[in-house]
């Protein structure tokens, strides 16, 4: 299960339940979550905390609707109601961005941005840790798009090379 899946839905619960074993028929199935209390508690809590932390490089409005759910606690359709939009409309855009921060490539980006040139720390900070498409980004910038591609492309070796090396460097130890 991946550390960020907090949930499960209905249909994936009910699939769960039947694959786990019982102790006896009368106990039921054994919970989806740890048995000691407080510990879904806390991670939701850690969860959240590590959400708002990343939220520092998003963009203001990303940042707001993210604050706004795991730092303050606001329900999804609270926040559409004060943004005019629809709760569906709002999950999924949060879905999205919880997707784009969860990426290595955005926590590469995010501890390397400084240490790259003008041009693509720009690129890197559109296409990357905004989430813009390069056609986008590419007109926000004032740059051509094959612009665009090779310098977003140039961050992403980087990243791969930052991977490779730090394999490299778990084996020899």
């Amino acid at each position: 299960m991946h550390p960020y899946k907090y949930h499960l839905s209905s249909e994936d619960a009910s699939r769960r339940a039947s694959r786990t074993p019982t102790s006896s028929p009368a106990a039921g199935p054994r919970p989806l979550f740890p048995s000691k209390p407080g510990r879904r508690a806390e991670y939701a809590r850690l969860f959240a905390a590590t959400i708002v932390a990343r939220s520092e490089w998003l963009p203001a409005d990303e940042r707001s609707l993210l604050r706004a759910l795991y730092e303050h606690g606001q329900r999804i359709s609270e926040v559409a109601a004060v943004w005019g939009r629809p709760p569906s409309s709002l999950r999924s855009k949060v879905r999205s961005i919880l997707r784009r921060m969860r990426s290595e490539e955005f926590a590469f980006v995010a501890l390397h941005l400084q240490e790259f040139s003008p041009t693509m720390r720009a690129v890197a900070d559109a296409c990357i840790l905004r989430g813009m498409s390069i056609v986008a980004a590419a007109a926000e910038l004032k740059l051509t798009q094959h612009q665009v591609r090779r310098h977003r492309d140039l961050v992403l070796t980087l990243f791969q090379e930052s991977l490779a090396a730090a394999r490299r460097g778990a084996r020899a130890s």
